[in-house]
């Protein structure tokens, strides 16, 4: 079963999260996968664990050896309303998407709100040039997954339990719940 951990510190979800949830997803065209509105719902974000994935980004864009990942973090409502007003990487973010999440080495995972791919999880290597420019366009996203759901089914631990040993830290094995979207 999947776990997930909330952030240290975050208060309890609210009670109108629902409406919080609905609220954002006016602001940003009006509809936000079901897959992710339950998990903001019910989880508002936090350390899945299994964490690791085999990642899809190139390696003139992102080298890694044995082409994994981790999902280190995936972003509170509140966290992601701030991507999305640009208070983090400003004019840098991709249209059209949302940033979800995190690993611990700047890849940003995005979640599509375009017609075309709505739903999908996509990795984007964070960098400060504006959108649309020689260094921050189509060709720097990489598609992941076909939703949310299978983002999250795709995450996995090898067999050393690399995965575990960077998620378990004492406050996250405390507080750590089973992540059921269903």
């Amino acid at each position: 079963m999947m776990k997930i951990a909330p952030e240290k510190g975050r208060a309890p979800i609210p009670a109108d999260q629902a409406a919080r949830i609905a609220d954002f997803a006016a602001g940003v065209g009006g509809k936000l996968p079901a897959d992710y509105t339950a998990f903001l719902t019910r989880y508002d974000g936090g350390f899945p664990y299994p964490n690791v994935f085999d990642e899809v980004t190139p390696d003139a864009v992102r080298r890694s050896v044995d082409r994994q990942a981790f999902c280190d973090r995936l972003f509170s409502l509140e966290n992601v309303e701030s991507h999305a007003k640009g208070e983090i990487f400003g004019r840098a973010v991709p249209e059209g998407f949302l940033l979800i999440g995190e690993d611990p080495g700047g890849l940003i995972f995005l979640l599509s709100l375009r017609p075309n791919d709505f739903g999908g999880v996509f990795l984007w290597q964070a960098n400060s040039a504006d959108w649309g420019s020689e260094d921050n366009n189509e060709a720097h996203i990489f598609r992941q997954s076909e939703s949310f759901t299978a983002f999250l089914d795709s995450l996995y631990d090898t067999d050393d339990k690399i995965g575990y040993d960077h998620w378990a830290t004492p406050f996250i094995v405390a507080n750590a719940v089973d992540l059921d979207l269903k």
